[in-house]
């Protein structure tokens, strides 16, 4: 499921999905959303069938191919044929996304708009939410459900009432790797993904967790994604180039907790990548 914790996941699917670009800035001016937006949010009209198109569009998307079905069949096609099998896979496997709009959603919903709700423990000590904004929650929902399918319509309110939100900052320590992704992005290269990189990310993905950056590394995970989309174009960018950016960004956004070596593995691939 898509997480703050596994920020990466859904970095790697906006990378794939065909309007990634529009999806990232709805993400980032979501996370930039404070209580007084959201309350001005809360004030917008919604039309009664709103609810329904967006429904419609969550109902279209549920069929759709996700990476972990392909590679149960890759896995499959390996038992078989060998590893011819599971090579001719690997297309497929880039290409189609962990998740789909409905995690999108929930992820936006409880995570990045956690500003939304009242959060109290209730007598058994579960968490009791209550959507201090319920209304706000609908439209960035419509927003991002819009955004998804192609349905320009079901995302105006927000699209309208966003332009005015500038998109958030990131702090200096990340402008080494936002100009490497954007030089590496538009060079065309393909690079190969260390075997190291599952691993170095579990350790950096826990660290940020721990050190509750949540929302600080997902933030910076999402410009770098600008900056690597904006410069693929017209081509959706390369597995490895999103694997090196999104590394580096991680390592850098704990850089003071994780050991040298890791730090220097996670964001030296990325620099050596254009030599």
């Amino acid at each position: 499921m898509y997480s703050l914790v596994n920020i990466a996941t859904v970095v790697r699917d906006l990378a794939r999905h065909e309007r990634g670009a529009v999806l990232v800035d709805d993400l980032l001016r979501a996370f930039a959303l404070e209580p007084p937006h959201l309350a001005e949010l809360d004030q917008l009209p919604r039309d009664a069938s709103t609810a329904e198109r967006q429904q419609q569009a969550l109902d279209a998307t549920t069929s759709q191919p996700r990476a972990l079905a392909l590679l149960a069949a890759a896995r499959q096609a390996a038992t078989s044929d060998g590893l011819p099998g599971y090579v001719d896979a690997l297309p497929a496997l880039e290409s189609v996304p962990m998740f789909g709009l409905d995690e999108l959603l929930r992820f936006v919903r409880s995570e990045v708009l956690a500003a939304a709700w009242h959060r109290a423990p209730d007598v058994v000590g579960a968490d009791l939410n209550v959507a201090a904004h319920p209304r706000a929650l609908d439209i960035v929902s419509d927003g991002i459900t819009g955004s998804w399918v192609g349905d320009d319509g079901l995302a105006t309110a927000w699209r309208d009432w966003s332009r005015q939100l500038p998109l958030p900052r990131t702090s200096s320590s990340y402008d080494a790797s936002f100009d490497a992704a954007r030089r590496l992005a538009a060079s065309g290269t393909r690079p190969v993904v260390p075997v190291s990189w599952a691993s170095q990310m579990h350790d950096a993905c826990w660290a940020v967790h721990l050190t509750s950056r949540g929302r600080t590394a997902a933030i910076a995970q999402l410009m770098a994604l600008r900056i690597v989309l904006d410069g693929s174009r017209p081509i959706r960018p390369a597995f490895g180039v999103v694997a090196l950016v999104t590394a580096a960004i991680h390592a850098t956004t704990v850089a003071d907790v994780i050991d040298t070596d890791t730090h220097a593995a996670m964001t030296q691939q990325l620099l050596r990548s254009l030599h």
